[in-house]
């Protein structure tokens, strides 16, 4: 049951948002596709997905010619983690192919192919981006998720990521939605950042408006 309302709200958002719905059409066809991060949260808060900016899906595919060549149709550019993103009308679809994740190419995490699935919710930066669904067998893997939800502490995952600071405005938003408490880890990075910058609130005001395109946060 939970896997047709999940199925059937994804389905419904992306015929809002075309060619959205054609693109998943075609990238299920091709392999195994897992939702991760975001939309996810998006779902399971809401019993719905009705305001997203953006979806992330993680594709496991063979057909590297027919990828290369549904990301070629639908004018995708390559993101700042290397994958791909497609705009689709005013939403964002951002596809890898999953051993290209950042964490597994840059070898921050090293496992065997037959692993990735399992230690992809290990490749994000925060415990509340921990969530992926498996779309074909219907699996969640959201033990970390549930262990965040459940302490109602922000914690970091994969501390190493080429966009920190992004990340820390990120963990701000994620602490103001959710009303969670900072793990001490995060507030020592974020305390540092502080220190190492002198205008740290301009950076991460600069770092919002270019992100989101408008003032989520007071950070003035």
């Amino acid at each position: 049951m939970k896997k047709a309302l999940i199925l059937k709200s994804i389905e419904n958002y992306l015929n809002y948002h075309p060619p959205a719905e054609q693109l998943f059409k075609e990238l299920y066809e091709i392999g195994e596709l897992y939702l991760i991060g975001g939309v996810l949260r998006e779902f399971l808060d809401a019993g719905d997905i009705k305001n997203l900016r953006d979806i992330d899906i993680v594709i496991n595919t063979k057909e590297i010619d027919k990828f290369n060549e549904i990301c070629l149709k639908y004018q995708a550019q390559k993101n700042s983690f290397d994958g791909y993103k497609m705009m689709c009308t005013d939403l964002v679809v951002d596809v890898w192919r999953i051993e290209q994740t950042w964490a597994y190419r840059e070898n921050v995490i090293e496992c065997q192919e037959n692993d990735y699935l399992r230690n992809l919710t290990q490749t994000v930066f925060y415990n509340m981006d921990s969530i992926v669904y498996d779309i074909k067998k219907d699996m969640w893997y959201d033990d970390v998720y549930k262990k965040a939800k459940e302490n109602n502490v922000l914690d970091i995952v994969l501390e190493e990521n080429p966009y920190i600071d992004l990340n820390i405005l990120r963990g701000m938003i994620l602490q103001s939605t959710y009303d969670m408490k900072y793990s001490s880890k995060i507030k020592n990075i974020v305390r540092d950042r502080y220190q190492q910058e002198n205008n740290y609130e301009k950076l991460l005001y600069d770092i919002e408006i270019k992100r989101y395109k408008r003032e989520i946060l007071s950070l003035d």
